[in-house]
């Protein structure tokens, strides 16, 4: 295939499904038949954006758009068009200024159909001077790059999709579904990231537990939705009194925990009050235990010495009630 990169054909190039594959693509084009600009125009609502581009001539970068309006959808013909009398004029938006292109003299136009049968964009090529007549005859070769960038494009779009499907997945599964705080899970993730974090930096590490009083007998009296919507409070007012380095989390019915570090005894001694005094306004009465991590604690260590705390605190009141 005359004038065709070899890198192309023989695959010593690499046509990988990144952005680096669409602007080979552009490359290859700019390399093989010679335009003013070549670029991959990619359709929005209202414009037709540059998102890669090799220009010789009218200084279009990547980010510029073409407006169009329903009376004309897109500015150039589809094919190659080549005249020397087809002088025309195309307005480039960039940021809050315009860029005019002139004059363009021949263009060559390949859309881009993905495979739901909807338009990507367009390979356009430029040119400020008639184009000569191998362009017309390369047609078939700019379609096969037209279809490599689609599959790239195709490529990219799957992996970004099944990039994000994991995310939002491990998002759901360290989230609490009834109050968005992280669950156990998520707990345990992130405490042991913070643990590593805050020991290179010799910081106090504190484990807070905090537990509903009366709880069981809550539900059983007002009814399970009832209890939901305590322990939404309960987690609001958490996230609402809590630095944000802090690590909050439902660990189970009604059962939550904060890691706090870079504190010290009395520190977190003033947030149990102020967590207490705020629940207490919500009309939810919680005990509260503590513990300090040392070097060779682990946050389950940590965990089953302010569960043990909190629970001494609990049997030791008279009299509770979470009425609200």
């Amino acid at each position: 295939m005359p004038g065709v990169s070899k890198s192309l054909i023989t695959g010593s190039g690499s046509f990988l499904p990144t952005d680096n594959g669409l602007a080979h693509a552009i490359s290859v084009l700019s390399e093989t038949w010679i335009c003013s600009a070549w670029m991959v125009l990619r359709q929005a609502e209202d414009a037709w954006i540059v998102s890669h581009v090799e220009d010789r001539h009218y200084g279009l970068e990547e980010g510029d758009t073409i407006e169009v309006s329903p009376e004309r959808p897109f500015p150039l013909e589809e094919g190659v068009v080549s005249d020397r009398y087809h002088d025309m004029v195309l307005t480039f938006k960039r940021g809050d200024g315009e860029l005019r292109i002139e004059p363009v003299r021949g263009h060559v136009v390949h859309r881009i159909i993905m495979q739901d049968g909807l338009t990507y964009g367009a390979v356009v090529g430029l040119s400020s001077e008639p184009l000569n007549a191998s362009v017309s005859r390369s047609l078939p070769m700019i379609s096969l790059l037209s279809e490599l960038i689609m599959s790239t494009h195709s490529v990219c779009a799957d992996f970004v999709e099944a990039t994000r499907r994991h995310r939002q997945a491990e998002t759901d599964a360290c989230a609490d579904a009834l109050t968005t705080l992280l669950n156990r899970r998520g707990w345990q993730r992130q405490v042991s990231l913070e643990l590593s974090r805050q020991r290179r930096h010799m910081r106090n590490i504190f484990i807070i537990m905090i537990d509903v009083d009366n709880f069981k007998t809550l539900n059983d009296t007002k009814g399970h939705a009832y209890g939901d919507l305590v322990l939404q409070k309960l987690a609001h007012c958490l996230k609402a009194n809590v630095r944000e380095s802090d690590v909050v989390a439902r660990l189970g019915g009604d059962e939550f925990a904060i890691l706090v570090c870079d504190t010290d005894n009395d520190g977190v001694t003033t947030m149990i009050k102020g967590l207490d005094a705020g629940l207490k306004k919500q009309g939810i009465e919680c005990s509260f235990g503590r513990a300090e991590l040392g070097e060779d604690d682990t946050w389950e260590s940590g965990l089953q010495i302010a569960d043990q705390d909190m629970y001494a605190c609990k049997f030791s009141k008279k009299s509770v009630s979470p009425v609200i």
